[in-house]
């Protein structure tokens, strides 16, 4: 009984974790308030209102960053890598603003 639950849960649907999170949430999860990561595309969009702080680490190139709103993300000690050449990381379509002093 309990390894049909195990095979159930890895096999029907559950992500193993990313190792990104957004305002602490793993983005395997695949959605939060504003975000949203499309597993299959390897796409981790911003689109609300935030704030958002992205975090974490993920050199496999699973995760692309499109910041789709104007609004405040903070890095928080996040490292991204992607594996293919010329392809951004992070993509913004809005120009980025340093902090305030």
């Amino acid at each position: 009984m309990v390894l049909l639950a195990l095979v159930a849960a890895v096999g029907f649907g559950a992500f193993a974790d990313v190792g990104v999170n957004v305002n602490g949430t793993d983005v395997s999860f695949g959605y939060g308030d504003g975000w949203t990561y499309e597993q299959e595309k390897r796409l981790l969009t911003i689109s609300g209102v935030g704030p958002f702080t992205l975090s974490g680490t993920n050199t496999t190139g699973e995760v692309h960053v499109s910041q789709e709103t104007s609004v405040a993300v903070v890095l928080s000690n996040l490292v991204l890598q992607t594996l293919r050449a010329g392809y951004p990381v992070i993509r913004t379509a809005v120009p980025a603003v340093p902090p305030a002093e």
